[in-house]
């Protein structure tokens, strides 16, 4: 349920984690297969309760791309943009979503801590789906909450781009921006109110460390479901990277909030409800002093040359830890493709 103390009836031991990563090395080498790990998980006591939250809880609440290959399109003229990325659209060639939409997501050429912010961005989604879970367990609403868990891909060998490392989701139809880090919101509709009462819900349940935010994305299954994609999350210690608007962002946020038919009466609030970020209805950034906020381009509306996409592998410097469920991705090669070599790929 998105908490530690959910975890007491389905005890995982960290030895027991370590020991199914080093069979799953082995008997990828000894059947020359490769290995895709999800995320690269610390062995530290925290990073550890994180996976066990997420192994509860994910199958209900990630929507996963569930595929080993995409082709990307208009690479060269991208769909959007925002202040460190390009986005695109493309098609899942292989695996479980094999023809369905995905989105391809990359940095500006002289993004200097491109690892970070991509290891960051995969942290925001899995707090999210801890509050998510929550949430929907709350019943609170009648519609399920989801939301996109990117992946690492990178362009295969053989492209322009080849070896550039990229985020890939699945594709979200019917898209709409719900509220913003700042606090900006449109309570027209009753999906855009349910949706500012999770953020609330998220402060509440969090003891007031972090508030989930910049909510946006589309409705599906003719309704029975909404499913987010790039979330924010805002911390007291400003943790979540340069989204995260620290405690000023929080208070700002609340400056702008409206409880609804959505909240409880019991649902805590900050004192300091000052409004000391700009209304933006676009994602807000930390300026490099680190002391203003200023608005970067907000996401598309709608996410609508050939290059094709694969899992990367994980940075060599993280530490390759796998929780037990996730599954272990094996890349299966056609014959033509066997003969050029795994190098070559």
């Amino acid at each position: 349920r998105g908490s530690v103390a959910a975890m007491a009836m389905r005890p995982v031991h960290l030895a027991t984690l370590i020991e199914k990563q080093r069979v799953d090395i082995e008997n990828a080498l000894s059947n020359n297969t490769y290995i895709v790990y999800n995320n690269a998980v610390d062995c530290s006591n925290n990073a550890l309760r994180q996976a066990l939250v997420i192994e509860e809880c994910d199958v209900d609440v990630a929507r996963d791309n569930d595929a080993t290959r995409a082709q990307v399109y208009n690479l060269d003229n991208p769909f959007e943009e925002g202040t460190f990325r390009y986005v695109a659209k493309g098609v899942y060639t292989s695996g479980n979503r094999a023809g369905e939409e995905c989105v391809c997501k990359w940095f500006k050429t002289g993004v200097v801590f491109e690892d970070w912010y991509f290891e960051k961005d995969l942290e925001v989604v899995d707090k999210a789906i801890e509050f998510i879970d929550e949430f929907n367990q709350a019943g609170i609403i009648d519609v399920h909450v989801r939301v996109n868990r990117p992946e690492i891909w990178r362009f295969r060998q053989g492209e322009r781009r080849a070896g550039q490392r990229h985020l890939i989701e699945p594709f979200i139809p019917n898209f709409e921006k719900f509220n913003s880090n700042s606090g900006w919101n449109e309570p027209n509709t009753e999906i855009q109110r349910a949706m500012q009462a999770l953020s609330h819900f998220s402060y509440h349940v969090s003891g007031g460390r972090f508030v989930l935010c910049d909510l946006q994305g589309g409705l599906v299954k003719n309704g029975a479901e909404v499913v987010l994609t790039d979330p924010v999350i805002l911390s007291y210690n400003r943790s979540f990277g340069s989204m995260d608007l620290g405690k000023e962002g929080i208070g700002s946020f609340f400056s702008r909030h409206v409880c609804n038919e959505f909240c409880q009466g019991h649902w805590s609030k900050p004192r300091d409800v000052r409004s000391r970020v700009q209304n933006h209805r676009g994602t807000s950034m930390l300026t490099p002093d680190s002391q203003h906020c200023q608005p970067v381009q907000e996401q598309p509306n709608h996410l609508p040359n050939v290059h094709w996409a694969q899992p990367a592998e994980q940075p060599s410097h993280l530490p390759i830890v796998r929780p037990s469920h996730l599954p272990v991705v094996r890349m299966a090669y056609s014959a033509e493709e066997d003969e050029m070599g795994a190098d070559d790929w």
